[in-house]
Order: C-alpha cells, then structure tokens, then sequence
C-alpha cells in the first residue's frame, strides 16, 4: 500500500513539473469592447504565449463568430518555446451600412503531430469581445468631404488642361494641312506645266 501511495505521489510530482503554459492576450475582451464606426477598419493583434517549457507549438486559429467582419492574416502560428511576442494581426471591418453592434468570438486550439501522421487537438482558449458601433466622428466625416470635393477639383483641372491642350493642338494642325495642301498644289502646277 505504501508503494502504491509513494507511485502516486511520484507520478503527481513528475506530471506537475512538466507544465503547459500556453496563454493569449488582448487588446479586446467582453468588458472592455472595440468601439468603431461604420465604414472603418482597424487591425489589432492577438498576442501568442508560449511562457513555460522547451518545445515550439503550433497553434491554429479560426473566427467562430464575426467571420463576415473579421480576416485573419493566416490561421497557423508557430510559437517558439519561452516566448512571450508572436502576434497574431486580425483585421475588423466595419460595412458602412452597418447598425447593429456585432459580437466576435475567436477560437485557438494548439495543435500537436502524433504518431503514424495523426494530428491532436490540445489546449484551447477562445477570444470574445462586442463591437460596439458609434457614429462617424465629425472629423472623419469633414475628411471625406474634402477628399470628395478635392477629387472633384482635381478632375474638374484635369478636364480643362486637356481641352486646353486639345484647343491649341487644333488650329496647328488645321494650318499644317492648309500648307500640306499648297504644297502639293504648287508641286501639282509644276508637274503639269
């Protein structure tokens, strides 16, 4: 019995010391939500932990909820061993014709090669932050009246400077065909003298 106590205890001791610390951090969670505006982007990073242990892992990573809103640059990061730094950028966009706030859940499972080629599924953590809508910031919007009404401009000077050139292209080549055709009348005259 005391053998089978101290096993025990080994086992416990030998598991215990062989820890899994696999964690991540962001900048957005359920109380603390992303606030955007229709019409705006934003990329965020995810940030990957791999605190305790010797061995790099694998982790895959896939949008559950808001995928319509929500790219990801890849869904595969390799996290080296003792490392606290690999981000994860994901990209959130807002459609402008949005009204309604949006909850995003982002899922990352660790994955792991096993024998004979089969993958297995190890820790997972799930990300969960709302997308809270507010209205376009009058600065924003001031922005995008300039823009409109630079373009305009812009195109407006455009148009001019090509009816500009077309203009003063035109009477040159009007009196380039009125000598061509003198000089082929008075060559025309010779030839028939």
């Amino acid at each position: 019995m005391k053998n089978k106590i101290m096993l025990a205890i080994l086992i416990t001791i030998f598991l215990a010391t062989s820890v899994y610390a696999f964690g991540i951090s962001s900048p957005f969670w359920k109380t603390n939500p992303l606030v955007m505006y229709p019409g705006q982007t934003i990329t965020a990073d995810l940030n990957l932990q791999n605190n305790v242990g010797d061995e790099d892992v694998t982790a895959k990573i896939q949008v559950i909820e808001g995928a319509d809103i929500v790219k990801l640059e890849k869904d595969t990061y390799t996290v080296k061993a003792r490392t606290t730094d690999t981000m994860v950028p994901i990209t959130v966009s807002i459609p402008r014709e949005a009204t309604e706030n949006r909850h995003v859940k982002i899922e990352i499972v660790t994955v792991t090669s096993g024998e004979g080629g089969m993958v297995a599924m190890g820790t997972g953590m799930k990300v969960e932050f709302d997308v809270i809508l507010t209205n376009v910031p009058e600065k924003v919007q001031k922005q995008e009246k300039i823009l409109l009404w630079g373009g305009i401009g812009a195109a407006i000077i455009v148009l001019l400077a090509i009816i500009f050139f077309l203009a003063r292209r035109k009477p040159k080549q009007v009196e380039r065909m009125q000598e061509t055709k003198t000089v082929i009348r008075k060559r025309s005259r010779r030839k028939h003298r």
